[in-house]
């Protein structure tokens, strides 16, 4: 790969590159893509995901989170809302998503549909190595089962689902 074109780092991040972020980040989550489809919109250095007390740190961090969510399949990340706020070459955002999923018990004759609201909080900037946006920190704020759609009983979710409501 060549080197960053002239100024490309130093281009202001819109609010149309974070929502696309957003949006590809939930897409590549709905697909089970593999972590090589997710390289190019997350940061080469400094990338994290935080949930609770958890932190997951670089592409280890991102794996260990791929991992955790190969339990949940038919995904659907359906955003309500994406707020954004552009400064000093990067960009925050706040996000709400509704998550569904079916999940099943080893022991379960059938799988369970789940569907919760997320909020999450993101952390934008420029690759030095690219120039393009990409996700530095993804994190979630607080997440909630609809009324009828949590986990069944002897299901353990994934620990970022535990957090406070």
């Amino acid at each position: 790969m060549g080197p960053v074109p002239e100024g490309t780092v130093s281009q202001p991040i819109t609010n149309e590159d974070v929502k696309h972020l957003i949006h590809e980040w939930g897409r590549l989550h709905n697909d089970h893509a593999s972590l090589s489809a997710f390289l190019p919109i997350i940061a080469e250095e400094g990338f994290e995901i935080r949930f609770g007390d958890v932190v997951l740190k670089g592409y280890a961090g991102l794996e260990e989170h791929q991992e955790i969510k190969r339990q949940f399949f038919d995904e659907s990340h359906i955003y309500n809302s994406i707020d954004v706020k552009v400064s000093d070459g990067q960009a925050e955002a706040k996000s709400v998503v509704q998550w569904e999923a079916s999940v099943r018990d080893a022991s379960a004759p059938r799988s369970t549909r789940i569907k919760a609201v997320i909020h999450h909080s993101w952390l934008i900037a420029r690759s030095s190595k690219t120039g393009k946006p990409v996700i530095v920190q993804h994190v979630v704020d607080s997440f909630k089962y609809l009324p009828g759609f949590e986990p069944p009983a002897p299901a353990k979710p994934a620990p970022h689902l535990d957090l406070p409501k």
